[in-house]
């Protein structure tokens, strides 16, 4: 097996589990919370380690907050991709196709049907990357359209200021 193909196995297994991975992310966002407070002290009495005499500070409860709410948008961000780029897939493949697909990517050899479904693939990656780049492009615009005009605004501001001590420029 070459690397090519390697890859190409690779993508496919992944885009092929995609609607897994979206329900295991969504999962692990649920227990985000959990896990935090299982895992770290919010009254500094744990020890730090085995080997290590000292004792555990406090977590800032603020501090503790944001990094669990960012966590939790990070793992629904993930998922919600996830499903983004499964609900294009169903677009031109069936779950049953999808499930014949994952069959055949088992065997040795690759069959027309799956490097049909890896270029398709390939163009869905396309479109998101492009997508991805003109909303990026977007917001660059719209930025420099509003920093323009608040140093219009500004620029008025003094103008303003300038004709009411009567000071010309």
């Amino acid at each position: 097996m070459n690397d090519n193909e390697s890859l190409m196995r690779q993508t496919l297994a992944h885009y092929l589990n995609l609607e897994t991975k979206a329900q295991e992310l969504e999962y692990k966002a649920k227990q985000v919370s959990r896990l935090y407070y299982l895992q770290r002290s919010m009254t500094g009495t744990m020890l730090a380690g085995l080997t290590n005499p000292e004792w555990q500070t406090a977590c800032d409860p603020f501090n503790s907050v944001c990094q669990i709410i960012a966590d939790e948008n990070t793992l629904y961000a993930k998922a919600e991709r996830a499903r983004k780029r499964y609900a294009l897939l169903l677009e031109e493949y069936t779950k049953e196709d999808l499930h014949r697909f994952k069959t055949a990517l088992k065997h040795d050899l690759i069959s027309p049907e799956l490097q049909a479904l890896y270029d398709y693939i390939q163009e869905i990656e396309f479109y998101l990357d492009a997508h991805w780049v003109a909303s990026k492009k977007q917001m660059m615009i719209e930025y420099e359209e509003q920093r323009k005009l608040e140093w219009e605004r500004m620029a008025s501001a003094v103008d303003d200021l300038f004709k009411e001590l009567g000071v010309s420029v």
